[in-house]
C-alpha cells in the first residue's frame, strides 16, 4: 500500500477519511517516539466537527491524502519527453528543495518577485493546499516536481483566481507552461472560475506570452509590475487534446468534489 509520513502535530486526525465517507477503511499507523493521544467513535467526531475552524482543516487533510492516491497523468511535451500531471503532494515542498532539478535565482525572481530565497513558511503554504480555493498541478520528471501552476481564489469574489507558474530552468522552452494554462483553466472551470488575475514583473516574457494568447490587456500597478485578467480559457482554446482534457476534469473533480 501507499505509506504516508509526516509529523504528528496538535490536532491531527488519523482515519478521519472513514468517517467523512462513511466506509471502513483499514490503515497501519506506526509512530516513531512516543505519543499521547484520544480515540473517539462517530459521535466524538460529530461534536468535535462543529468545533469552528475544524472543518475546513479536516477536508482539506483528506484532500490532500487523496492526492497520493492519484495516479499522474501522462503528458508529452513539445521536445517529445513525457512527464507526469498530478496534483500537487504536500511532500513536493521537500523534494522540490532538495530534489535534482534546479530552480536558478532568475527563475525564483520572477515567480516571486523578489530577489530573496523562499522561506520555509511561504514553501509550506505553496504546497499544503485545499484544492478549492487553492489548487496546484504539478508537473514531474523522475519523481521530481520541475513545474507547477496554481489558482488562489479571491476572497471577496469567488468567480476570480489568482494564478501563477514556475518552471525549471531546463524544462522551459518545452510547452509545459502553455500546458498548465490548460490543465489550469480545466480545474478552474469544474471549481466554479471564470476570470484569471496575474500579477507579474513586466520582464517576465513567457508569461506574458501565454496570457496574451488569451488576450491579455496589461495595466502598470507599480514600477516593473504588470497585471491582467483573462476570461478562464476553454478546452478547445487550449493545446489539450479532449482525452487528455477529460482525464484531467475528471481528476480534478475527484480532488474537488471528494466528500460531497
Amino acid at each position: 500500500g501507499v505509506v504516508i509520513t509526516e509529523p504528528a502535530l496538535p490536532c491531527m486526525l488519523v482515519g478521519e477519511i472513514a468517517l467523512l465517507r462513511k466506509i471502513p477503511r483499514t490503515a497501519t499507523v506506526t509512530t516513531v517516539e512516543p505519543l499521547t493521544g484520544w480515540i473517539g467513535d462517530n459521535d466524538a467526531f460529530a461534536q468535535m466537527a462543529h468545533i469552528p475552524g475544524i472543518m475546513p482543516r479536516l477536508l482539506r487533510t483528506v484532500r490532500q491524502r487523496l492526492a497520493a492516491f492519484i495516479t499522474p497523468i501522462p503528458v508529452r511535451v513539445r521536445d517529445g519527453s513525457l512527464l507526469l500531471l498530478r496534483p500537487v503532494l504536500p511532500g513536493d515542498r521537500e523534494r522540490t528543495v532538495h530534489g535534482h532539478v534546479q530552480f536558478s535565482s532568475e527563475t525564483l525572481y520572477r515567480r516571486f518577485m523578489s530577489a530573496r530565497i523562499p522561506t520555509p513558511a511561504l514553501m509550506h503554504y505553496l504546497a499544503e493546499v485545499d484544492y478549492v480555493d487553492h489548487f496546484v498541478w504539478v508537473m514531474t520528471d523522475g519523481g521530481d516536481p520541475v513545474a507547477d501552476a496554481r489558482f488562489v481564489r479571491d476572497e471577496h469574489d469567488p468567480t476570480i483566481a489568482e494564478i501563477a507558474f514556475t518552471v525549471a530552468d531546463a524544462y522551459q522552452g518545452r510547452g509545459i507552461g502553455t500546458f498548465l494554462i490548460g490543465a489550469l483553466s480545466i480545474a478552474a472551470r469544474v471549481n466554479g472560475v471564470e476570470r484569471f488575475s496575474a500579477r507579474m514583473l513586466a520582464d517576465n516574457v513567457p508569461m506574458r506570452s501565454i496570457m496574451d494568447r488569451y488576450g491579455a490587456v496589461w495595466q502598470r500597478e507599480d514600477i516593473g509590475v504588470i497585471t491582467t485578467v483573462i476570461g478562464v480559457p476553454r478546452r478547445r482554446d487550449t493545446v489539450i487534446k479532449k482525452e487528455t482534457a477529460n482525464e484531467i476534469k475528471r481528476v480534478a473533480r475527484q480532488m474537488i468534489e471528494v466528500v460531497s
